[in-house]
């Protein structure tokens, strides 16, 4: 969890820096109906084809948005964040899609660059046509891998991944984050909250809950986040927000009233007037297990103009020569390795730069490295510290073997 959390914290940095044009941007949010979010989050086949069914209608927009202002040839561009987590902690699988509110179109310029052409922003009816094209796409998706039968009602779940089959543990802690209930414990099966569930009814037509906001058969999209051409510093705030980890630390306390519990505040109160949950800590490891994502599972994705595979990515990103990742000092071939020093890449990160000097704040540079077992113990000593760890402590107390099952 924390290498993911270090992960998507990194390359939000690397995204403002290296990647996005000096454009505007437009942030589509996508949510799904309960039952398709476990389905999502076992199945990866599914999980993928359902992304791309999204970004597809998003981008269809745009490039019909293109053709009524006369530009025929046009490509989007988007990076699409997916997040697993709701505000209570619980199994939420949903995407934060940045789009380019715009498209780039040919012929280029004498430079050799292409053209961006901004396009309006959506109104709340076509916001609200969207969101029914996915959920008639996803839908149809899933009647025809037999998930569903024509009036929505559930057939059989997909296969599940081999991980939900190896740990059975996993499995019913991710079912039963989504259903807010706890899986485990002497408290195994009370709910945390009441969540409704299904694919909504045929011939349902879309909902405006809000400007540029709509939501049919349990799915829901939000487009109501602009940000300017020139609001760089809010365009970080956002990509920031996109890459957000998990858990807040700021909103996770112990407990007052309740000696040995947590509490887990939530963004905002609910409509029967909760403000927090009630958690002990393993029932707190038990909603971030279920939150981890699965294996081999990318969690950001390029599209459109950002993709790898697009012949005008160099012509658009503001760095082409910049890659994600970390580097060492010297003596690399930036053709073969990442190009961003880990130390840069920290202080971004976490507000901590240890390539500067606590003492005078200059910046500090590597002058030997020491790779000999029998110097670095003389240098230790030299120092006046120990060549040898410190030894481990004793456990506190005698840990007894411990299944998910036993109360």
């Amino acid at each position: 969890m924390l290498g993911l959390i270090a992960k998507r914290m990194a390359a939000r940095s690397h995204l403002t820096d290296n990647v996005l044009p000096m454009v505007p941007y437009r942030q589509f949010v996508i949510s799904f109906p309960i039952p398709l979010r476990y389905w999502m989050h076992s199945n990866k086949k599914l999980f993928a084809k359902i992304h791309s069914l999204v970004i597809k209608q998003l981008h269809t927009y745009y490039k019909q948005k293109a053709q009524t202002m006369g530009l025929a040839e046009s490509t989007p561009g988007s990076i699409s964040f997916t997040q697993r987590w709701g505000s209570a902690l619980n199994l939420n699988v949903h995407f934060h899609t940045l789009c380019l509110e715009g498209v780039f179109v040919e012929p280029a310029k004498p430079d050799g660059s292409i053209r961006f052409e901004q396009l309006p922003p959506p109104t709340d009816e076509q916001v609200g046509t969207m969101v029914e094209k996915i959920a008639e796409r996803v839908i149809k998706l899933l009647r025809k891998r037999g998930y569903l039968k024509e009036e929505a009602d559930e057939v059989d779940i997909p296969p599940l991944d081999e991980s939900f089959n190896e740990h059975p543990c996993y499995r019913d802690a991710v079912a039963a984050s989504i259903r807010g209930i706890i899986a485990f414990g002497p408290n195994a099966g009370q709910k945390v909250r009441k969540i409704g569930s299904g694919f909504g009814f045929e011939g349902e037509s879309p909902m405006i809950k809000g400007p540029k906001c709509a939501t049919i058969h349990g799915f829901s999209l939000h487009a109501g986040t602009h940000v300017g051409k020139h609001q760089r510093d809010k365009l970080k705030m956002l990509v920031r927000y996109l890459a957000r980890p998990p858990v807040a630390g700021t909103r996770l306390k112990e407990s007052s009233s309740h000696p040995g519990e947590l509490e887990y505040s939530l963004k905002q109160p609910w409509n029967d007037g909760t403000t927090a949950i009630l958690l002990s800590p393993l029932e707190l490891l038990e909603k971030l297990a279920a939150l981890v994502p699965p294996s081999k599972t990318h969690q950001i994705r390029h599209f459109g103009v950002f993709g790898s595979h697009s012949q005008w990515r160099s012509k658009v990103v503001p760095k082409p020569e910049k890659r994600k990742g970390f580097a060492p000092d010297s003596d690399y071939d930036p053709k073969k390795v990442k190009n961003t020093l880990w130390a840069r890449m920290l202080s971004k990160t976490f507000g901590v730069d240890v390539s500067v000097c606590p003492e005078c704040g200059a910046e500090m540079k590597v002058v030997a490295m020491v790779h000999d077992q029998m110097q670095i113990a003389r240098y230790l000593r030299h120092i006046g510290l120990s060549a040898h760890p410190p030894p481990v402590a004793p456990a506190r107390y005698d840990q007894q073997g411990l299944e998910f099952g036993e109360a």
